[in-house]
């Protein structure tokens, strides 16, 4: 009954340490909506400027990978910015690498003039 019990707790804490994140990064998005474009290179914040609608802009980020265990990396974003934005996700890294990962913002036609805010999450787990 013992050594059940403890297998039984031995899985639960694997399957408790494949499902945990290792960090979770959070960057800034700003993406501006304007009738006329503009440029932004604030290199603190993933900054779209001014984007007319109809029209998409393509950043890139750079994710590193500095441990000694490759990664996955689940990139999410916030409600706000969600919408305007397309990446890839899951991402995958060996151990010393880096990625550069494009996020594309698209603006709809009609969209009204205005300013939105937002986060997007890079969740960090070792990879299986």
């Amino acid at each position: 009954m013992f050594l059940a019990a403890l297998a039984l707790l031995a899985g639960a804490f694997f399957i408790y340490r494949s499902f945990q994140n290792l960090e979770v990064l959070a960057l800034d998005v700003r993406i501006g909506i304007g009738e006329k474009s503009g440029i932004d290179v604030n290199s603190s914040a993933l900054s779209y400027g001014k984007i007319v609608p109809g029209t998409s802009v393509l950043r890139k980020v750079i994710l590193n990978n500095n441990r000694d265990v490759p990664i996955e990396a689940s990139i999410m974003a916030s409600e706000e910015v969600r919408p305007f934005l397309s990446f890839e996700s899951p991402v995958f890294l060996e151990p010393g690498k880096n990625l550069s990962i494009p996020v594309s913002a698209t603006v709809p036609f009609g969209m009204p003039v205005e300013n939105y805010s937002g986060k997007l999450f890079f969740k960090i787990k070792e990879a299986k």
